[in-house]
């Protein structure tokens, strides 16, 4: 969800908002001045909703002020300006932040609070030495996405061993729909197995009950393959080799919380948004997320 704070519809015409073009000597021959001055106070809100959320600019330079309101005259000015006009006061809090953006700080504390609570669970969980592959008693559910219990495939398993010829056959045709509705050829996943088509579907189903609250459709089958295989060619053999790594599943899961947590469960342009983000973060690994929003949090943004 793109955050956002209120406007009042008489911010052009309020007498703080001419005082601030007077101050600045805005004149334009196409555009009354004091719409130019509405657009710097909404440049300027709209810049804290991302970089100082809670409206204190104590920290931020004079330039950084003028870079966020495209403010290309002397930073110095503009600052002085909107601080004789009560836009901002003089401890460089913006004026009466808390009644316009009051959702946002809520939402953004709550953020935090999530945050601190899954970065202790998870270092807790670390410092215990127990993780998926390794404890016994440890399974999805005691990751920190919260999973619900996802069968231990790094071991044969009752749900999807056995069946014959005829289950394989199941396997193959799913993975040909679902290639199909990608408009791809099936063939062009080099290395893909009925076993890994069963992993994708446990772990699928699994996810989508816990944070989607409904079963999963074959596109969302499709998307769950796209975002976890690995694939690379055996250079002995020249066979593909085709895996679900666990830092992949761990790091979609952190992505169907974070959607569910931003009131998009189970939407794919939302987990997708992040896995993207972690990617160009160079984020590989859920300590490695986990750390960079702790990193958010000390920081205040």
């Amino acid at each position: 969800m793109i955050p956002w704070i209120q406007v009042y519809s008489n911010l052009p015409q309020h007498k703080k908002t001419s005082r601030l073009a007077e101050e600045l000597k805005i004149s334009s021959a196409v555009v009354d001045p004091n719409m130019v001055a509405v657009g710097i106070l909404i440049g300027l809100w709209t810049w804290a909703i991302q970089n100082a959320y809670d409206g204190d600019l104590s920290e931020c330079s004079a330039r950084t002020i003028a870079n966020a309101c495209q403010w290309k005259k002397k930073p110095e000015t503009l600052v002085t300006a909107l601080k004789k006009t009560g836009w901002l006061d003089d401890d460089m809090r913006l004026h009466d932040w808390e009644e316009y953006a009051v959702l946002l700080i809520d939402q953004e504390e709550n953020r935090k609070a999530k945050t601190r609570d899954r970065v202790n669970r998870y270092r807790s969980k670390k410092a215990a030495s127990c993780n998926v592959t390794q404890c016994a008693t440890c399974n999805v559910t005691d990751t920190l996405c919260n999973a619900p219990t996802v069968p231990n495939l790094t071991k044969p398993d009752q749900l999807f061993s056995g069946g014959g010829d005829d289950a394989r056959a199941r396997a193959s045709e799913e993975i040909s729909d679902f290639a199909a509705g990608r408009d791809m050829d099936p063939s062009l996943y080099f290395g893909v197995t009925p076993e890994i088509r069963a992993e994708v579907e446990a772990f699928t189903n699994a996810a989508f009950s816990r944070f989607a609250k409904r079963q999963p459709t074959e596109n969302d089958d499709a998307q769950a393959f796209m975002a976890l295989y690995s694939s690379r060619e055996d250079p002995g053999t020249g066979n593909w080799i085709m895996t679900i790594p666990r830092d992949n599943k761990d790091l979609l899961l952190y992505a169907f919380e974070a959607a569910s947590n931003a009131g998009k469960p189970g939407d794919w342009r939302y987990i997708n948004g992040v896995l993207s983000k972690l990617r160009q973060r160079g984020i590989r690994t859920l300590q490695e997320a986990e750390d960079y929003d702790a990193g958010r949090t000390d920081d205040g943004f």
